[in-house]
C-alpha cells in the first residue's frame, strides 16, 4: 500500500510539472502541443477545425485552406478556442518556415519575409468567417473601414504564395 501511494503520489508530481511547463511555452509550442490533444478530446474543437480546413481558399482556385497553408510551411498546427461570454469561436493556424513578398504593400509592413511564421486566424461568428493573417507575428490587416478591399487582396497573395512558392519581383 506505501509503494502504490509513492506511485501516486509521483505521478501527481510529474503531471504538475509538465502542466506547469506546458503553461509557461510560448504561443507556438503551446498551439503545437494543444493541436495534437485538443481533437482528441474535444469532438466541438475537432469538428471546427475540419470545417476550416476544408473551406475553399480564396485566390488558390480548387484548393482548401489545409493544402494551401501546409504545403510550404513546416511544423503545422491547428488549435481552436471558444469565447464562452460572446460565443466567437476562433480556429488558429500556425506554420513556420515561409517566404512572403510583401514589398509592394508599404502600409503592411512593405518587406520580404523569409522563414517566417505564419498565422491565420479564422474568426467564425454564426455562418460567417472573418480570416486574418499574421506574418511573423505582424496581423496583414487594416481594421480602419478603408482597407476592406485591399485586405482580401493581400490576403489572397499571402495565400498564393504560401501555396506557391514566393513569386519573382
Amino acid at each position: 500500500m506505501k509503494k502504490f501511494l509513492k506511485t501516486v503520489l509521483w505521478i501527481v508530481i510529474i503531471v504538475g510539472v509538465l502542466f506547469g511547463i506546458y503553461y509557461v511555452l510560448p504561443e507556438y509550442p503551446q498551439n503545437f502541443v494543444k493541436s495534437f490533444v485538443q481533437p482528441i478530446v474535444n469532438s466541438q474543437a475537432k469538428m471546427r477545425i475540419q470545417q476550416v480546413q476544408n473551406l475553399a481558399a480564396d485566390g488558390v482556385d480548387g484548393q482548401t485552406y489545409k493544402t494551401v497553408l501546409e504545403k510550404n510551411t513546416g511544423m503545422s498546427c491547428w488549435s481552436y478556442k471558444k469565447d464562452e461570454d460572446t460565443g466567437i469561436e476562433y480556429v488558429i493556424y500556425m506554420g513556420n518556415g515561409a517566404s512572403v513578398n510583401m514589398k509592394d504593400y508599404n502600409d503592411y509592413k512593405g518587406k520580404l519575409y523569409t522563414s517566417c511564421s505564419v498565422k491565420f486566424e479564422f474568426k467564425i461568428t454564426g455562418n460567417s468567417v472573418d480570416i486574418y493573417p499574421y506574418l511573423d507575428g505582424v496581423k496583414m490587416n487594416i481594421e480602419d473601414g478603408k482597407h476592406v478591399d485591399q485586405n482580401k487582396k493581400v490576403r489572397e497573395i499571402i495565400l498564393q504564395q504560401l501555396y506557391g512558392g514566393v513569386q519573382e519581383e
